[in-house]
């Protein structure tokens, strides 16, 4: 599977993400690799009358003003959202049992979720405080928008031990951080990953539905 994060960039949102959605929609014709999206939240409604797959939001908390749950809200949403990105390098979380809390609701209202982490030690302390996530994204950040190496090339070794620890734990493993290529995708595979993230890769991409076919091409 393929994750798509279109984050807030100026080349992925309003009609420039539409244009990208069309693209990986016919890529998605020709692959049964799942590319899964996680655009804008302004981008939803339009995205949602284009696309037929999984639509998945950026971050979900608490709102700290008001104190409502952002899950509840969510679920009201008139697009069907059918998952959540939980603390991407872009939206850390202050505590673990607090990602915790939020992981677990969002599971107890039927959404999938994948959690990102930056180390080893990362997902130990997120197993540890009890969220049970559907899966766990090792994305080290100092490789995050790289545009020299991978986390496939970069730290092999640590997405082997990655892949140990959340076999155990039974939750399947993605992997991000610089995932631009063919070989990238083999790499993560081989080592046990189920999936890729992936952003700048696929945004910025003269054609993007040929970006996500070379990447989808890395799963055979």
């Amino acid at each position: 599977m393929i994750f798509v994060n279109f984050k807030s960039n100026v080349k992925s949102t309003g009609e420039n993400a539409l244009s990208i959605v069309k693209a990986l929609k016919e890529a998605q014709k020709k692959t049964k690799v799942p590319i899964i999206l996680a655009p804008h939240d302004f981008d939803l409604h339009a995205i949602r009358e284009i696309w037929g797959g999984e639509i998945w939001v950026q971050h979900a908390d608490y709102d700290r003003g008001t104190g409502k749950n952002q899950v509840e809200l969510i679920k009201e949403y008139p697009q069907k959202i059918d998952g959540v990105f939980l603390n991407h390098s872009e939206h850390r979380f202050e505590g673990w049992s607090l990602l915790s809390r939020v992981v677990n609701e969002c599971v107890e209202y039927g959404l999938k979720v994948l959690v990102f982490v930056g180390s080893l030690d990362d997902i130990e302390k997120l197993l540890a405080a009890e969220a049970h996530p559907t899966f766990i994204a090792y994305e080290p950040p100092e490789l995050v928008g790289s545009n020299e190496t991978s986390v496939a090339k970069s730290k092999a070794s640590v997405i082997e031990d990655a892949f140990e620890i959340t076999k155990k734990a039974k939750i399947p493993l993605i992997v991000g951080a610089g995932v631009k290529d063919k070989a990238d995708v083999q790499k993560s595979v081989e080592l046990g990953a189920v999936g890729v993230a992936v952003s700048s890769a696929i945004i910025a991409a003269e054609d993007p539905g040929k970006k996500v076919l070379e990447l989808a091409s890395g799963f055979k």
